[in-house]
């Protein structure tokens, strides 16, 4: 019930913005053949660039799918994160409890392994734009050193953690916690994986920041590539703060941020932001429903279960 709430709330006031801005928001609806095509064209590579990501994944776990399913796995994926709760990543990590008896503590903590990667690139690429004049007034409103104390909380409390499992044992949470630690020879056994998964995450952030060069053409304001890029970089950082379906209204935010910012209209940004959300949700439902049915006909059905 609080979800809904609030996912009511955040589309309310979407709805308050579209009706109070004086932005014509009718160019959404003059999208050229050209820009469709190629807006579409980035976006399924956008989608290929999620195969990989996933197929880096399966490796780290020692999963070994056929790529026809992991690129089934990845569309159905991308159709059910727009249910709450990110049901992409929880139906993603069942199936392969399921079907591939992988630990949940194991596919648990790839994923937070990669989300930390995400973060360590979105922030070191970030420093790109650190000498940028209007940059500077975004970087200005930051408390660095609220955020230092942060992490070294969460350092101490992650270590206090660890020493307290390992004197109380016969706990139950104890030892899955500890079984949970002990994945971390993973990152030694996996560099050339997790390398590999650097690459596929900036690759995300330049296909996005490509999306956005287009997009914001289609909004009728051409901007350039640095722009876009920086965009892209920014706007990635709302990957950990998507606790809507499909991060619905987070995205758009960080990109209406920073579209005041750089031009001083942020309704600027939440058009385009619209725009590629738009097309990408059409690809979304298209490839996720067939992926779904595809998914569950080779590996759910009754004759499958039969076997």
């Amino acid at each position: 019930m609080k979800k809904a709430f609030i996912y009511t709330i955040l589309v309310i006031l979407l709805i308050i913005f579209v009706f109070r801005t004086d932005f014509d928001f009718s160019v959404i609806s003059k999208i050229t053949a050209p820009d469709f095509l190629l807006l579409s064209a980035i976006l399924l590579l956008s989608y290929a660039n999620t195969f990989y990501a996933v197929d880096y994944q399966f490796r780290m776990m020692k999963v070994f799918e056929s790529r026809s399913n992991i690129a089934l796995l990845c569309l159905a994926g991308n159709l059910m994160n727009y249910l709450p709760a990110r049901a992409g990543m929880i139906s993603l990590g069942t199936f392969l409890k399921v079907k591939k008896n992988v630990p949940v503590n194991l596919f648990v903590f790839t994923t937070v392994l990669i989300y930390m990667l995400v973060a360590l690139i979105s922030v070191l690429l970030s420093f790109l734009f650190i000498f940028d004049d209007k940059m500077l007034v975004f970087y200005s409103k930051i408390n660095f050193n609220f955020l230092l104390l942060a992490a070294a909380c969460v350092m101490t409390g992650l270590a206090a953690a660890v020493y307290l499992a390992s004197k109380n044992r016969d706990n139950v949470l104890s030892r899955y916690f500890l079984m949970f630690i002990r994945n971390r020879k993973l990152i030694n056994e996996n560099k050339m994986n997790l390398f590999y998964s650097a690459l596929v995450i900036l690759g995300g952030i330049i296909l996005f920041s490509l999306r956005m060069y287009i997009s914001f053409d289609i909004a009728g304001h051409e901007i350039s590539l640095y722009h876009a890029f920086m965009i892209g970089v920014i706007a990635n950082l709302s990957f950990f703060l998507s606790f809507t379906p499909g991060g619905l209204g987070v995205k758009e935010g960080f990109i209406a941020g920073v579209s005041y910012i750089l031009f001083g209209d942020a309704s600027l940004g939440v058009v385009a932001s619209l725009i590629d959300r738009a097309v990408n949700l059409l690809y979304t439902i298209i490839t996720g429903s067939m992926a779904i049915k595809i998914i569950d006909k080779r590996f759910f059905s009754e004759k499958t279960e039969g076997k």
